[in-house]
């Protein structure tokens, strides 16, 4: 599992990795909004909402009734931990 993750991480563009590592602080789903205040609250990301949309292509999160979800939350939170 861990070599899947590790895989799919480093097809993601810098940005991307750090919004991974900070979505992993959530426990289930959160909003946009959320994810916004959270994981830009120093500015440093220069549109959540696009970096949002990767990790969904890239099939990391996933969206059910408007909210998104980390997939394999409790290993991918250890890995973006590690990050």
């Amino acid at each position: 599992m861990r070599s899947t993750i590790d895989w799919s991480y480093n097809l993601l563009n810098g940005a991307n990795q750090t919004l991974f590592a900070r979505v992993a602080v959530f426990v289930g789903g959160y909003t946009l909004e959320a994810a916004d205040r959270v994981c830009n609250a120093d500015g440093t990301v220069e549109d959540t909402l696009d970096e949002l949309a990767g990790l969904l292509d890239q099939s990391l999160l996933r969206d059910v009734e408007g909210r998104m979800v980390n997939r394999a939350s409790c290993c991918w939170r250890r890995f973006a931990s590690t990050r």
